[in-house]
């Protein structure tokens, strides 16, 4: 084509979605053969990916730059989904405990009262503490019983169990508590204590519930209920499919052939708020493409898995230690965005944190009026459930994915996060379309994305079963894609694996330089105490996935 035109292929061997699935190891548990469950991760993040690459290009090329050509290989994408277990299971820093983090009780299914399954996610020292404080005036048996089996190590961090047997006792503690009472009791109760617990639902509870309607993650078309947008941006048609991102006549600047081709969204400054992963995984896609990203940290969280999901996925950013909790943090959050004014905020809390942080839309405007702001949501901003706490996990259940991949009335995890993957890549595909719509004069563009929505766009068009076989291992799977697989260098941290963006495409990184090691994090522990008890915390990961 001429220069102005931006051309997407996948490579990558021929085969059938069923088969990318199972060749790209998004079926595997941690043990056992590979079982069906209705997510189609590699085809969704595949096209993510070239959707963000094909829009950054084509607003290149509106700002004067020659067009450039895209490759993404679908299996590279479904495998990019490990990346998690790629960095805590091949050669990991000693200093990190994978399996104990894994292992927590406070991250788990119980079953209520009525039969139902009840998924809490209460894994940081907050909603630790808080939970404690509503069973001491609600529960108070129950309160005494669980802070009983609690050791001031796991107080400070409800995902390192001072111990296998700890570890144990709790897990019995919390069992009898959520026995307690019916599974909606608890949803509501957990609810308005501002706890994160759901109930394991199937896809057909979910897509009749008010939130997933009132949020339009689920619409009607033609009498059939289909996917809403993967990504609601403001003034911009929803995002329903890979490149659908225009909507809008323009007349793009005349490309200089001879132009070098800088990075696609060079000069882009993005303010990261996010935590964990989805989010993360937004700012670490614009840092790839060439945006300048600011990661704001907070410095008291100094928990080993922070640690390591800082160094997995906040590679590219610039790191900014502010306690927004203090006065003193906000008023430096002000500052900085009086001073640098950022194109993009990117951040994830809930409604009732942003304003107390001043980060609501209307006050944020007031500070950067033109700001794209993005928001990732566990439910959406609209709904009853707009306010709620939740994560891959919470919409795992909700949708109807643990119950699946469980085969019967036992919910189990799939263990990657494909939801956040997926929902981080909506946020930056919408981030390129509101910047792009700005740029052409759409004023206060804002970007939403959802957890739950992203679990609903990974189940369309989900992959028929294919014969499973054994599973060859992570390593093996990865072994497909030779240059997938890089060993990094971090400070403090030693060689970290990370996997290779799926993309190629000039002027896109693929790999970029991540953070070290966490001020503060709890130091290099002897292999003996980690290592040497391998077996054991295994056995209490195996525990947690038992059928009852």
């Amino acid at each position: 084509g001429g220069p102005g035109r931006v051309g997407v292929t996948f490579s990558g061997p021929p085969c059938s979605p069923g088969e990318l699935e199972l060749r790209a190891g998004t079926w595997d548990p941690p043990l056992g053969r590979p079982r069906y469950h209705g997510l189609a991760v590699a085809g969704t993040v595949g096209a993510a990916y070239a959707a963000i690459a094909a829009s950054a290009a084509a607003w290149a090329v509106e700002r004067g730059q020659p067009g450039r050509p895209i490759d993404v290989d679908p299996l590279a994408a479904g495998l990019s989904a490990h990346e998690l277990a790629a960095a805590l299971r091949l050669g990991p820093p000693s200093r990190w405990a994978p399996l104990r983090w894994a292992s927590s009780p406070f991250v788990a299914a119980y079953p209520a009262r009525d039969g139902v399954y009840l998924f809490v996610h209460l894994g940081l020292p907050r909603h630790l503490r808080r939970l404690l404080d509503h069973l001491q005036t609600q529960h108070p048996t129950h309160a005494a019983e669980l802070r009983a089996a609690l050791s001031t190590e796991t107080l400070r961090d409800p995902l390192s169990v001072g111990s296998v047997r700890e570890g144990l006792r709790l897990r019995a503690a919390l069992a009898g508590l959520w026995r307690a009472q019916d599974g909606l009791v608890w949803e509501e109760e957990l609810a308005a204590a501002g706890l994160c617990g759901v109930v394991c639902r199937t896809a057909g509870a979910w897509s009749e519930h008010p939130q997933a309607r009132a949020d339009g993650q689920l619409v009607e078309l033609g009498g059939a209920l289909v996917p809403g947008g993967v990504a609601h941006v403001r003034g911009v048609p929803a995002l329903r499919a890979a490149v659908e991102v225009d909507g809008v006549t323009w007349e793009p600047t005349t490309p200089d052939p001879t132009a070098p081709l800088a990075p696609p969204l060079a000069g882009v400054k993005v303010l990261d708020l996010t935590r964990v992963i989805a989010g993360p995984v937004a700012g670490r896609t614009l840092a790839a493409l060439g945006a300048q990203v600011t990661k704001v940290v907070d410095p008291r969280e100094t928990q080993g898995w922070v640690e390591a999901f800082r160094a997995i996925f906040d590679p590219g950013k610039r790191m900014m230690p502010l306690d927004l909790s203090t006065r003193t943090g906000r008023a430096a959050l002000r500052a900085h965005l009086e001073s640098d004014p950022p194109d993009v905020v990117l951040h994830n809390f809930r409604p009732a944190a942003a304003d107390r942080l001043g980060l609501l839309e209307h006050e944020l405007r007031t500070v950067v009026p033109d700001v794209v702001l993005t928001v990732v949501s566990a439910y959406g901003p609209r709904g009853p459930w707009s306010g709620r706490p939740g994560w891959e996990q919470t919409a795992q259940a909700l949708v109807g994915t643990q119950l699946e991949y469980g085969g019967g009335p036992v919910p189990e995890l799939v263990p990657l996060p494909a939801t956040d993957l997926a929902t981080g890549l909506f946020a930056a595909l919408g981030t390129v379309a509101a910047l792009r719509g700005r740029a052409r004069g759409d004023s206060a563009p804002r970007v939403d994305v959802s957890l739950t929505g992203a679990q609903i766009q990974l189940r369309d068009g989900a992959p028929s079963p294919v014969p499973l076989g054994a599973a060859p291992g992570l390593a093996a799977r990865l072994a497909q894609v030779p240059d997938l697989v890089v060993r990094s260098e971090r400070a403090g941290l030693g060689a970290v694996t990370e996997l290779a963006l799926p993309w190629r495409m000039e002027g896109a990184a693929r790999t970029l330089p991540g953070p070290g090691a966490v001020e503060g994090a709890p130091g290099a522990r002897s292999r003996l105490r980690v290592w040497g008890s391998t077996a054991r915390w295994a056995t209490l990961l195996a525990a947690s996935r038992l059928r009852r």
